[in-house]
């Protein structure tokens, strides 16, 4: 992500620090939240219900990243869909408690 961001929009090392202490700062909400959802909804249910938004936007990102460089974003953010369709659809019938 670093390397994306300095070749694509011709960021310094400081300006790539800045963004990533703020995404990493306004994702703290979320992170906090995720323990109130979790009792509501189950562990399961929040980790799928959360990545997969998550992973559509990597996918949707893509188109940012023009030309082969797209492709890891869109191969990973398929893959990621995947696996938690996958662990959702095998687990759902389980009761994983929070604790």
């Amino acid at each position: 992500m670093s390397l994306w961001l300095l070749e694509r929009f011709g960021f310094s090392l400081t300006q790539a620090g800045v963004f990533f202490f703020w995404t990493g700062l306004l994702g703290t909400p979320s992170q906090l939240a995720a323990a109130v959802v979790a009792r509501c909804i189950g562990l399961l249910n929040t980790m799928v219900f959360t990545h997969l938004p998550a992973n559509v936007c990597l996918v949707l990102a893509a188109p940012f990243a023009a030309g082969w460089i797209s492709l890891p974003l869109v191969a990973c953010g398929l893959l990621k869909i995947s696996y938690d369709l996958a662990l959702w659809r095998a687990m759902r019938r389980d009761r994983l408690d929070a604790e």
